[in-house]
């Protein structure tokens, strides 16, 4: 693919994972092997080990309780 349209898939991951947030879930494994491009559209797999984003906890996870790629995972 072309540059336009390898940013236009990246941009739809980034809408994926905002959707995700928006409703208060929040992935924690995203890695290319859990983003599929089928057709020219993006979804997200293997929510797996995605958290409900919980209000009482202020918004914070916890670290070392989750299994996670790290070569992907965030340093939190």
């Amino acid at each position: 693919l072309g540059v336009g349209d390898r940013v236009r898939l990246f941009l739809q991951v980034c809408d994926a994972v905002e959707y995700a947030h928006q409703n208060l879930i929040i992935h924690r494994d995203l890695k290319p092997a859990n983003i599929l491009v089928s057709d020219g559209s993006v979804r997200l797999l293997d929510f797996g080990i995605a958290k409900l984003e919980d209000s009482a906890e202020g918004g914070r996870t916890q670290t070392g309780l989750t299994p996670v790629t790290p070569d992907y995972c965030s340093p939190e």
